[in-house]
């Protein structure tokens, strides 16, 4: 037993031992690679010799101990090359430069270009340094813009939310400061949109020309403040002006009078009771009445929008202030015609509140203290119509679906689009909807399948017919989507053409390297097409290559999507 615990005691004390030494030993390298300063640089060979990639890394010598170093450098296909240091760079110096055979990392998938660097002692090449590696970042490459960085979120908002049979505030105004609530619909009755305040007098001048808050009146109450309610509307000047805001609003809303159901629904707020705070017709800070309701200093109207530090009157529990007093407001019965809703401050509060009837449309009916309140129909179909109204003009959106939910005010975008940027686009078109509480966006954009360097797409022009060298091409340019990161600057990439037959042509990629054009161009070679029994304009499958061309598409130099090319003679 005591053998075997001396034994066990023994190899602990070894362990440390191993470990406190080999922490040593690493402390006792003689020089650390840090990092790369910076992107390699070519050192072009106009001789038969090759060509190199200069890489600067900053180092620290730790020790200095006699001996010759080499640069050891282990290239991505295994093979070592062996440099001495430079004359200026040995012991002291705190940069070494590496050089790189360019033909070593050209024409290779980013992910395969890996270089490993280090320090070797030139009699034994044992290292003397850690192990630095160069990766694609390293060296300079084509940066075509690619798939767009951003990753999202996409959409932007918040829907509307609260429970089912309340109104929902829209965060966001409309045209001349307008803000409305969602009215939700009923078993017998469409959702609405139904605006909180009535509509000022500075409302009215701005879309109304002749607008004239003193017109028919003869009255001495001051009631021609801009921020005071308009008066003296009858029907037709009321359209008059709804018609005017919806030609101002450019995101294609139509504003109309509210129906009677609609003006009471909003105005009770849900309730059936004659006001929305119940039975009695007075309430002090509820509706701005004659008699015993005096917020105000004299008898008059609030302002429209109430605004801080001013008397004014509590909106009702969906927002809307005013519904009761200030002015009747004009809605439109079923059987035609038009009534005179909520009074106004001159009338004389009863419950239930009489409606006052008009029939003709240029009539302010009993008294000039009549002014409007709009109203606006948003449905499915309409606001996702508006939505897609506001993606036209950029063929990348044509296809993105839409749903819109007038409960929600949020519009559902769906599809597939090549381009994160043109997912981000659709968000930002639709910012200037202000019905919009929020977008959300559920649009796809694939990303490249792996080992894929570009995504192939249609004809993106027409041809162009061509002689180089005296022998006959098509030219045609292709869409493409690069992606990122590329291979090294100066790698050869191949267009590949595959006929249906099974034979094969191709020629290097012009332009020669990827670039922000997004497109590329194949060249049909006239004699082949007819070689192969042909129409000269047929359908081909093309793919990119790296370093040669690919004879088939089983080839391991593919580096793209196999894409059918539909194109047409000039």
């Amino acid at each position: 037993m005591r053998r075997r615990r001396l034994a066990v005691v023994s190899f602990v004390w070894a362990s440390i031992f191993s470990v406190w030494l080999g922490a040593d030993l690493g402390a006792q390298e003689i020089v650390r690679l840090r990092r790369w300063e910076e992107r390699a640089i070519l050192i072009p060979n106009g001789g038969p010799g090759p060509s190199y990639y200069a890489l600067v890394a900053r180092i620290a010598w730790n020790e200095k101990r006699p001996g010759k170093y080499e640069v050891r450098v282990v290239l991505p296909d295994g093979q070592i090359d062996r440099n001495p240091i430079g004359l200026d760079e040995g012991h002291g110096s705190q940069r070494l430069t590496v050089l790189v055979r360019s033909r070593a990392v050209r024409n290779r998938k980013p992910s395969d270009v890996v270089v490993r660097v280090s320090l070797i002692d030139e009699a034994t090449g044992a290292e003397v340094s850690n192990v630095l590696t160069a990766t694609i970042n390293d060296f300079p490459r084509p940066e075509p813009g690619g798939p767009s960085p951003e990753t999202g979120p996409y959409g932007w908002g918040r829907p509307l939310i609260g429970p089912p049979n309340e109104a929902r505030p829209l965060p966001r105004n409309g045209p001349d400061g307008w803000s409305f609530v969602r009215v939700p619909a009923t078993a017998t009755e469409p959702g609405v949109y139904v605006a909180t305040t009535e509509a000022s007098n500075a409302q009215l001048a701005a879309r109304l020309s002749g607008h004239d808050p003193r017109a028919g009146r003869s009255d001495e109450f001051q009631l021609e403040d801009p921020a005071q309610p308009a008066v003296g509307l009858t029907p037709r000047r009321a359209r008059d002006y709804l018609k005017a805001l919806g030609k101002a609003d450019r995101s294609g809303v139509a504003y109309r009078l509210p129906t009677r159901s609609e003006w009471l629904r909003a105005a009770r707020a849900g309730k059936t009771s004659a006001f929305w705070w119940g039975a009695e017709p007075t309430h002090p800070a509820g509706a701005n009445f004659l008699g015993p309701e005096p917020s105000l200093p004299m008898d008059t109207t609030a302002p429209s929008v109430p605004s801080d530090g001013k008397a004014g009157f509590q909106p009702n529990p969906w927002g809307l202030f005013h519904t009761f007093g200030n002015v009747a407001e004009w809605a439109t019965v079923a059987e035609g015609g038009f009534v005179r809703m909520g009074g106004h401050f001159r009338t004389e509060p009863k419950s239930p509140l009489p409606d006052e009837a008009v029939a003709k449309d240029d009539s302010t009916g009993p008294d000039p203290y009549a002014g409007v309140r709009p109203a606006l129909d948003l449905d499915a179909a309409k606001g996702a119509e508006l939505v897609r109204r506001a993606l036209r003009g950029n063929k990348d959106l044509d296809a993105v679906q839409v749903v819109f939910d007038p409960d929600r005010a949020t519009a559902t975008l769906s599809g597939t689009l090549a381009e994160p940027s043109a997912r981000r686009m659709a968000d930002r078109r639709l910012e200037s909807l202000w019905f919009l509480a929020a977008v959300e966006n559920r649009i796809e954009t694939p990303t490249l399948a792996p080992g894929q360097l570009a995504q192939l797409g249609a004809a993106s022009g027409p041809a162009r017919r061509i002689t180089p060298l005296g022998r006959w091409y098509y030219e045609v340019p292709i869409q493409v989507r690069w992606g990122d990161p590329q291979p090294v600057s100066g790698t050869d990439w191949y267009v590949n053409v595959y006929l249906p037959g099974g034979a094969h042509f191709g020629h290097r990629m012009v332009p020669a390297e990827p670039n922000r054009a997004g497109k590329i161009h194949v060249l049909i070679d006239q004699a082949r097409m007819r070689a192969a029994g042909l129409a000269v304009d047929a359908p081909v499958t093309v793919a990119l290559s790296l370093g040669a061309e690919a004879p088939n598409l089983g080839d391991p130099r593919i580096v793209s999507n196999p894409a059918t090319l539909q194109w047409h003679l000039p």
